[in-house]
């Protein structure tokens, strides 16, 4: 992670880090809708811009495949609803 000084009224303040601007989630993937309601959905972890986002419900704009927020997410349906049912990707 990325480190930072501050300097402020003739001094020069210790090294600080920057927070992550992501959050990474847990989630049931499936191409289909079909797919996720009927239990054949895969466990798929993804990142969303900001912090302190713990539910699918609080991301306001996209999925991405890695922490860097650069490659979208897979098109498909995405899922934290524990009515969901998915398996551990391999």
């Amino acid at each position: 992670m990325p480190n930072y000084r501050q300097q402020t009224s003739g001094n020069l303040l210790a090294q600080a880090t920057c927070a992550s601007c992501f959050s990474q989630l847990i989630l049931c993937y499936a191409a289909t809708a079909d797919d996720l309601c009927c239990g054949t959905s895969i466990q798929k972890t993804v990142f969303a811009a900001g912090t302190g986002i713990t539910t699918l419900a609080a991301v306001t704009g996209l999925l991405y495949d890695t922490n860097a927020l650069q490659t979208p997410a897979a098109v498909g349906f995405y899922s934290d609803d524990a009515g969901i049912s998915c398996t551990t990707q391999p």
